[in-house]
């Protein structure tokens, strides 16, 4: 087996495999495992190893003509899962440039990919045409875009966790909000996914650490629980074509405080967390 094929048999493995921990429960305590400037380099490369193995354009681009000559009644499954590991790859590779290089955002078109790939997969459970629009973006950027070749940018530690504290004060800023808009929803959503992924790649490189597992699955699971939140305003502005996100979403108070639960579990470990 490869190397790269070794990531992405482990990336899937944290993500699905069931732990004796608790996927709502946070560890008592945790290491820091980022110390230097070589540490951001080595996870950067596991994700961008990750993207490159699951990305082949040929094979993408033959997944995107047949979403757009089959009629959305009968789009497989198959099909759904594959757009799917496709945009959690690249936003993983989204993540890691956030954190680990000096060049904090993706280059533009790989970020409408990233948006449009979601639009495409927000569609399939309406079963209509409205995704065909979005695919055919895609299609236009895959022509012009060698979209497998990000390049490492050296960052420092201090910058590392100058960014990390942006998107924990993002999230905190919306925590105790009782109602938000979808905007807004979307956006603290999109800022906790931003850490669920930091701490999945730690995962992949430090595979014994249960701590950070742990850490990473809580995450994933509250990633998940606010999704299904947003999926019925998702596919009223599919059906809408608005993408002005107005609406007002009410936050369960059980997800409120799991996100409290973290934000209060980061802060009080943040000196070793990270």
């Amino acid at each position: 087996m490869s190397q790269n094929s070794e990531i992405v048999s482990t990336f899937c493995h944290i993500r699905t495999e069931h732990f004796s921990f608790d996927r709502k429960e946070l560890p008592k305590n945790i290491c820091n495992l980022v110390k230097k400037e070589s540490d951001l380099e080595d996870l950067f490369q596991i994700a961008l190893s990750y993207w490159q193995d699951i990305f082949n354009q040929i094979i993408f681009e033959e997944k995107l003509k047949k979403y757009i000559d089959t009629e959305p009644k009968e789009r497989s499954d198959n099909l759904k899962k594959y757009f799917k590991i496709i945009r959690k790859a690249a936003l993983i590779l989204g993540s890691a440039c956030h954190f680990f290089t000096d060049q904090p955002t993706l280059p533009k078109n790989f970020i409408y990919f990233i948006r449009y790939l979601g639009k495409i997969n927000d569609a399939f459970a309406l079963k209509q045409q409205i995704g065909n629009k979005y695919a055919q973006r895609l299609v236009a950027i895959v022509e012009v875009s060698d979209l497998s070749k990000i390049v490492f940018c050296a960052t420092s530690i201090q910058e590392y966790q100058q960014r990390l504290s942006l998107f924990i004060n993002s999230i905190s800023d919306f925590q105790n909000q009782e109602e938000m808009l979808t905007c807004d929803f979307h956006t603290m959503r999109k800022n906790l996914r931003y850490v669920m992924n930091l701490y999945q790649i730690l995962a992949v490189l430090h595979q014994e650490n249960f701590h950070v597992l742990q850490t990473f699955q809580y995450l994933c699971q509250l990633n998940s629980d606010l999704g299904k939140v947003r999926e019925k305003y998702v596919e009223q502005e599919l059906l809408e074509n608005n993408d002005d996100e107005t609406e007002i979403i009410k936050v369960p108070d059980e997800l409120k405080m799991r996100i409290k639960n973290f934000l209060d579990w980061f802060n009080s470990n943040y000196e070793k967390s990270v």
